[in-house]
């Protein structure tokens, strides 16, 4: 069984640990996902799609000046997060207008990429996958989505 690092914790809020296969060990439980493909390369190029859904290619297309305009708003902002999940909704929205325009602000002026996640993950309701989902709806050549699944898969084919 996969024992996920110290530094991982904090990526999984407990509002996200419920039905995502998390022990209360903080451990990956093998439950129903196998092995179906030789390698992760079979994997990708087996199922692997490049068009998004009608409603994330809308979100992408309504997002596409933030990166030009340098930071996004507080409805930008939900819509991004009740996009990845609906779960944390009232923790996204504690957030002020000026919370999630300073931190966006510092997200897109900055070259790191570490840093980009610890700043959006500081706003409330935020972890890993949100913040790597806020990336990658702004920036979808650049970013992908990182969540359990991921991990799982990446975990599963080493």
């Amino acid at each position: 069984m996969y024992r996920k690092p110290e530094t991982l914790k904090p990526w999984l809020p407990e509002n996200e640990k419920e039905g995502n296969n998390i022990n209360e060990n903080e451990e990956i439980v093998e439950g129903e996902m196998k092995k179906e493909y030789k390698d992760i390369k079979g994997l990708i190029k087996a199922i692997l799609k490049n068009d998004e859904n009608k409603e994330t290619r809308d979100l992408i297309e309504e997002l596409k000046d933030v990166i030009r305009r340098g930071s996004f708003t507080r409805e930008e902002f939900l819509k991004m997060g009740m996009w990845k999940s609906t779960r944390p909704k009232k923790w996204y929205e504690s957030n002020s207008e000026k919370d999630i325009n300073k931190v966006s602000e510092k997200v897109f002026s900055t070259n790191y990429e570490r840093r980009r996640i610890e700043l959006l993950t500081k706003l409330k309701g935020v972890s890993i996958p949100t913040a790597s989902a806020i990336l990658m709806l702004t920036n979808p050549q650049r970013y992908g989505v990182i969540d359990i699944r991921v991990w799982q898969v990446l975990y599963l084919y080493g």
